[in-house]
């Protein structure tokens, strides 16, 4: 089947459960009979609450925004899985309650595609894209070094292509949908343009993404990375055989920097000199709305 394996999705759908007997914060409960509420994820304004302490049992996991407007108005977050170039791979979906999508917008997320995860989309974004009704998807891909810059381009495109098979079973419906990514995942929604999918884009949203890879600024040493002090050799990760699909920022951190240092980033990702990773020459007069 098309549809994603799904991990984790709870019924309970109103609002963080509060341990009473653990919780100093005298929570109520609301109006509708609803569980009850726990006045420090009011007193956050409504942010990310994972239970806060209150109640932490294992892999229980709730997203809840806008609390104080509207008890019942809350973000779902949804884990599941779906095929990777490698594998099974990470997702999740973030998506208002009861509510259908007008379109689903595909997130990839920063990191020099040497370190990050689909988990660092802040809050302030997914309270603001779901309260305007759309869904985010958003999709984890393969890491340098394990994988190669054309394994990670073509990794992106069967996350879109699974997505247009798979929407109908998971939303009820066919949504359009738009590409979203930050730093290096904007770069891959905007290497995007240059594929034919079975269905276009909506539009790509760019946070400060790059257009081309090659050329003195990606395979030369950077001044800005420069003005630190010399990371060592050893601080560039080697592959370790096993693709990743997710690295923290810690452990990924030092390698691109240790590399723009050196002026070996292209080098360390293929593909960089190829055309077909630039968009130099590219006629975006036929792409979708930026």
């Amino acid at each position: 089947s098309r549809a994603a394996r799904i991990l984790t999705r709870h019924a309970d759908t109103k609002a963080p459960l509060c341990n009473r007997a653990k919780c100093t914060q005298s929570c109520s409960k609301p109006n509708d009979g609803g569980v009850p509420l726990c006045r420090r994820s009011l007193a956050n304004g409504g942010d990310r609450v994972y239970n806060q302490g209150h109640d932490k049992k294992a892999g229980e996991r709730r997203v809840s925004f806008a609390l104080i407007q509207r008890v019942t108005a809350m973000i779902i977050e949804r884990e599941i899985m779906i095929p990777g170039g490698a594998g099974e791979k990470r997702a999740a979906i973030y998506q208002e309650q009861g509510e259908a999508p007008r379109a689903v917008i595909i997130y990839l997320h920063g990191g020099a595609l040497i370190y990050g995860s689909r988990l660092d989309l802040p809050d302030t974004h997914k309270k603001a894209l779901c309260g305007a009704g759309y869904a985010i998807l958003a999709a984890d891909y393969p890491l340098c070094p394990e994988a190669r810059l054309p394994q990670i381009v073509e990794d992106v495109s069967a996350t879109v292509d699974w997505y247009l098979g798979a929407r109908e079973e998971l939303f009820g419906s066919r949504p359009g949908y738009f590409l979203f990514g930050r730093s290096a995942g904007a770069y891959l929604c905007l290497l995007a343009m240059r594929r034919e999918f079975a269905e276009r884009p909506l539009g790509i949203i760019s946070y400060y993404g790059y257009g081309l890879l090659c050329g003195g600024w990606y395979n030369a040493p950077s001044a800005f990375y420069c003005r630190y002090p010399m990371m060592p050799e050893s601080s560039i990760r080697k592959s370790g055989g096993r693709v990743n699909y997710e690295l923290s920022m810690p452990l990924g951190y030092g390698t691109y920097v240790a590399l723009r240092q050196r002026g070996e980033w292209g080098r360390y990702l293929g593909g960089g000199d190829d055309a077909r990773y630039t968009l130099r020459g590219f006629d975006a007069s036929c792409a979708p709305p930026l």
